[in-house]
């Protein structure tokens, strides 16, 4: 990785994702928020455990990876509701 994650955007993306009504989102935008989760996961990590110099410290890098931790299981959780509503409607 080249430079630190943008952690401006990382906490953008996560009110984001954390905004999103389960009622009027899709299955295929929960799948899609996963991936970005687990990439934006992995950024974090990887900055977590280098040398380099951080916007945040340590500390705050563990909160925030915490943070899209619950994020990754929440979205894992209304994505199967929203699965599971979709296949019991009538005409799906």
């Amino acid at each position: 990785m080249t430079g630190q994650p943008d952690f401006d955007t990382i906490i953008t993306l996560l009110e984001i994702v954390e905004g999103r009504d389960p009622a009027a989102t899709s299955v295929t935008r929960f799948d899609e928020d996963h991936e970005v989760l687990l990439s934006t996961q992995a950024e974090v990590v990887e900055s977590l455990a280098g040398d380099a110099p951080a916007e945040l410290d340590k500390d705050e890098m563990r909160a925030l990876l915490d943070r899209i931790e619950q994020d990754i299981d929440r979205n894992r959780e209304l994505r199967s509701a929203v699965a599971a509503r979709q296949a019991s409607a009538p005409g799906v």
